[in-house]
């Protein structure tokens, strides 16, 4: 698995962040990824609330059976340092 977090400030106490991540090449699973683009909100030092967009795919095949599913909607977020 490969993953990226990247993020970049906007002004004051909001910034914009996208995360993903790609894997499954090796173990298996023919492919499996994630993209999520946020806005956040500092509210605190150790405390940020977000709000965004999740996309997920994982493509399986082995023999005659295949999952192929993907998967899309909202996404909030709350994280913190403890």
């Amino acid at each position: 698995m490969i993953a990226a977090r990247v993020g970049a400030p906007l002004g004051s106490k909001w910034s914009v962040g996208v995360y993903g991540d790609v894997g499954g090449i090796v173990a298996g699973c023919d492919l499996t990824w994630q993209l999520a683009p946020t806005v956040n909100y500092q509210i605190n030092h150790k405390m940020s609330v977000g709000a965004g967009w999740r996309y997920f795919k994982v493509k399986y095949h082995n023999g005659d059976f295949l999952y192929n599913v993907h998967q899309s909607g909202p996404v909030i977020a709350f994280r913190t340092i403890l």
